[in-house]
């Protein structure tokens, strides 16, 4: 069952990002908490961030990897 392992707000504030221990990424809008994407990683993330203009999330992950998510535009 999957568990909230962190959870991140944008940078403009417009969106808001959670991580999950199954390997789940899902981006949500801040203004009324509609999902905007989801992805399923290929090992649980550890960490999340978004870059400095709000384009990317970058995910440290469990295998060891680095993952660059790009949002919609």
């Amino acid at each position: 069952k999957p568990t909230l392992a962190g959870l991140l707000v944008s940078p403009d504030g417009k969106y808001f990002s959670i991580i999950d221990t199954t390997g789940g990424v899902k981006l949500f809008k801040t203004l009324d908490g509609s999902e905007v994407r989801s992805w399923k990683l290929p090992s649980a993330a550890n960490a999340i961030a978004f870059n400095a203009d709000s384009s990317k999330i970058v995910t440290a992950n469990a295998d060891g990897t680095l993952m660059v998510l790009a949002l919609p535009k």
